[in-house]
């Protein structure tokens, strides 16, 4: 322990004596002329440092790394460290500053965001001269999908410092309500368009299926948050921002916190949920909808393929797909679910202090927001990694996971700008033709709560005050929930919240958006 702890005091000494070198400007003067067709000199040579996902562990045969290279240019050296030990290695990295690579593509950037500011990585808004493609693309981006995307990476300071991804959301993270289309069909089953039909559906199923529970949900604090906005937009059990109303609020103050709890309340009285939901395990959950004992679900859209791929093997007429958000009964209510679909990735550009490493740093992710380089880092070679059927590209591979196992497309460190045609087409038609309805029922932004950078004298203070408030609210709603506590006591659990620090904890998170107003 005291070694990391000192290994963190170095690192942080080293970099506070690079931000004061400064150095945030890259002059032109030492890097070359890159070779024509390539973004890098011939004689270039690069540092890259990127994760290894355990389901696809990096590979530099892989399709998409020759890719690269061919592209790219000059002599790249990737050294892929697992996820797992990722985190201390880039400990240790940013404590040798002497030896700091050129480039790292990192699977989640908030490991990296208290570096942004103490030197030890470039900014792009400085550099842009040596970004043309990264500039040409993110201007011509929408304004929503720019802000959504790219704006909410910025430091306290405003700047950018590591290139954000675009184009793999439509697959990542989209949350849905999905149903056994099947099993509708077979009783002649109305689709639920308002909580009050969804409770009602799933009463008639368990009368049809007496051992089952109709409502597959699990982790009901997460799913409040997924569903919350059928009954107000932006609702989370905690904090989160009103955009609508301009305000930092906490959930469970709300009365929309109430109608909620006695919503899914009466869900676990009906036994519609499972009675173990709040601790059910992955595998019990797929169990029970893989087998007919659970017929609804809120989850992720990727549960469409992961389960009719593997249910149709013993019942090819087994059906999982999506439905809209069934509206609640509130007037303030609508049919959407909470925005979840951001992409965390992004590369950044280490201040080396050497002048061409890191001009071409630069152009080395710049690369992969150009025309050819999202093409290549896309689809790759047709012939090779994807063929043209009818007017449509596909790739050669199986399904997704065989894309990225054996040609490495999507994962860590291999895209910044994706087409979103292939994104759609490492899953199955069944499963992408519900993300157009699935990205249109969800709500604008994505809670601010999700990419808001504190300080460590914010992040301590909302370890501090979340330590008083959380405790309290996620006993007292876990009570309600399954029953051991009477609805009568609800105003009692209003009256506790009172006495704790909310409003201060609000005005943290209130401080760190309006640097990003």
């Amino acid at each position: 322990m005291k070694k990391k702890l000192l290994a963190f005091s170095l690192a942080t000494l080293m970099l506070l004596s690079l931000a004061g070198c400064g150095g945030e400007k890259v002059e032109n003067q030492t890097a070359g002329e890159p070779e024509e067709g390539k973004a890098l000199p011939a004689d270039a040579e690069l540092n890259v440092v990127t994760v290894s996902h355990s389901s696809w562990p990096y590979n530099e045969n892989w399709e998409v790394c020759k890719e690269i290279r061919e592209g790219v240019g000059g002599k790249l050296t990737v050294n892929a460290y697992p996820e797992s030990d990722f985190s201390t290695k880039f400990s240790l990295l940013m404590a040798d500053t002497d030896n700091l690579p050129d480039v790292i593509a990192f699977q989640n950037i908030s490991l990296a965001t208290r570096y942004f500011e103490q030197g030890a990585f470039l900014a792009f808004d400085d550099n842009l001269e040596h970004l043309p493609n990264y500039e040409k693309f993110w201007n011509s981006v929408s304004p929503e999908e720019k802000a959504n995307t790219y704006d909410i990476r910025r430091a306290a300071d405003g700047k950018i410092y590591a290139a954000p991804p675009i184009g793999n959301e439509r697959q990542l993270n989209v949350m849905a309500w999905l149903y056994r289309k099947d099993i509708f069909d077979k009783h002649n089953l109305k689709v639920p368009e308002t909580t009050d039909e969804l409770l009602k559906v799933c009463r008639k199923l368990k009368s049809i299926y007496p051992d089952s529970y109709p409502l597959g949900l699990r982790a009901p604090f997460s799913r409040i948050n997924t569903i919350g906005s059928q009954w107000k937009p932006y609702f989370h059990y905690s904090v989160y921002y009103d955009f609508n109303n301009g305000t930092w609020e906490y959930g469970a103050c709300e009365d929309t916190m109430l109608e909620i709890v006695t919503f899914l309340r009466k869900c676990y009285e009906y036994e519609l949920v499972p009675l173990n939901y709040f601790t059910i395990n992955t595998s019990e959950w797929e169990n029970l909808i893989a087998n007919d004992r659970s017929f609804i679900t809120c989850d992720y859209q990727t549960r469409i393929d992961t389960f009719n791929s593997k249910a149709r093997e013993h019942n090819p007429a087994f059906n999982l797909t999506a439905m809209k958000p069934p509206k609640a009964d509130s007037a303030t209510g609508g049919a959407l679910l909470a925005k979840e679909n951001f992409d965390n990735q992004g590369m950044a550009a280490c201040n080396t202090g050497k002048n061409a490493s890191q001009i071409n740093a630069f152009r080395y992710i710049d690369w992969f927001y150009s025309d050819e380089g999202s093409a290549a880092v896309s689809w790759g070679k047709e012939g090779v990694t994807y063929e043209e059927v009818d007017g449509k590209r596909r790739f050669i591979a199986n399904d997704g996971a065989e894309v990225r196992t054996r040609y490495g497309f999507t994962t860590i460190g291999t895209y910044l700008r994706l087409d979103p045609a292939a994104g759609d087409a490492l899953v199955s038609e069944e499963q992408a033709s519900t993300t157009d309805m699935l990205l249109a029922s969800q709500t604008e932004h994505l809670n601010p709560v999700r990419w808001l950078k504190p300080s460590e004298e914010q992040a301590a203070k909302i370890t501090e005050l979340s330590g008083y408030i959380l405790p309290y609210v996620e006993e007292n709603l876990s009570k309600f929930l399954n029953g051991t506590k009477p609805l009568s006591e609800w105003d009692e659990f209003r009256e506790g919240l009172n006495e704790l620090p909310i409003d201060e904890l609000l005005a943290v998170y209130d401080d760190m958006y309006q640097q990003y107003s």
